[in-house]
């Protein structure tokens, strides 16, 4: 236990506000079906000091009623956009481009809309909003155009889609860019055994409870995501963790389960329409 305290240590010293304790979003429990990262998005920020004590558990609760909307609160939110006011909601932003219209639509899934408008810069900065969305917190408006104000300034209804909703602030939970180098010059504060136990501790498993060779044959099953062209069979029964360290670890890894499989699958699946680009 003492090499564990001593590498978690050493890892908050060396990578600070990047280091999260994943423990603590056990502890916190939530109620709701929201990604790994969103939760330790959301820990991080309501304990500075790494404790989650009951003060901040009700912080938590309660900036994820105000700016993680349910479905229930869909239209309490659109009223809020009509009455002019503003709001900051979590949710998995993502762009799409109309080429015919020049446009750019902002895809709002916790309000079921899909034509809103986004500021050019926003899209600069953050690419992933092109390459199929990203979590982060974004401020919205409603914007109505001139002409759907009456002479005294009323709000008018005339025709459709005469109001916009902007997105005019962004800021993403997800990191666009690794920077390699920068873990690379990080891995000199530690030993092998320090640096081995910490990269099995960040993929969800208790270092102590495996040999030096079992460890390495954990750590082997990361090959195929680090290096092009390499390609795993693991064989044993139903249950054992074949899987688990692929799907909690990234949305671009394809799993194919479950012991029936063509050649031809691991190409193209026709039923989910999912290339797997081999």
């Amino acid at each position: 236990m003492a090499i564990m305290e001593k590498y978690q240590e050493k890892a908050r010293e060396v990578f600070g506000e990047v280091c999260i304790d994943k423990s603590l979003v056990q502890k916190m429990g939530f109620e709701r079906n929201i990604p790994s990262y969103v939760a330790e998005w959301l820990i991080e920020r309501h304990t500075p000091k790494g404790e989650l004590d009951h003060e901040a558990k009700t912080k938590i609760i309660g900036f994820i009623n105000d700016h993680l909307p349910s479905k229930r609160q869909r239209e309490f939110l659109r009223n809020k956009l009509l009455n002019g006011e503003s709001i900051i909601i979590l949710d998995d932003f993502s762009v799409s481009i109309d080429l015919g219209s020049g446009r750019r639509n902002l895809k709002i899934p916790s309000l079921d809309i899909d034509n809103a408008y986004i500021e050019k810069h926003i899209v600069d900065n953050y690419p992933l909003l092109l390459c199929g969305g990203i979590w982060g917190a974004g401020k919205l408006i409603y914007h109505l155009k001139e002409e759907d104000l009456g002479k005294f300034g009323e709000k008018k209804v005339v025709g459709k889609e005469r109001g916009e909703i902007w997105l005019t602030d962004f800021r993403p939970m997800q990191i666009g860019k690794i920077d390699i180098d920068y873990y690379c010059e990080s891995r000199s504060h530690f030993t092998l055994d320090e640096w081995r136990s910490l990269l099995l501790n960040s993929v969800g498993y208790n270092s102590n409870a495996f040999s030096p060779s079992q460890q390495h044959l954990l750590l082997a099953r990361l090959l195929p995501v680090v290096q092009n062209r390499i390609n795993l069979i693991e064989l044993s029964p139903k249950g054992t963790g074949k899987s688990w360290i692929y799907i909690n670890l990234s949305n671009y890894i394809r799993m194919v389960s479950g012991g029936k499989v063509t050649p031809a699958v691991l190409f193209y699946n026709n039923e989910t329409r999912i290339s797997c680009r081999l």
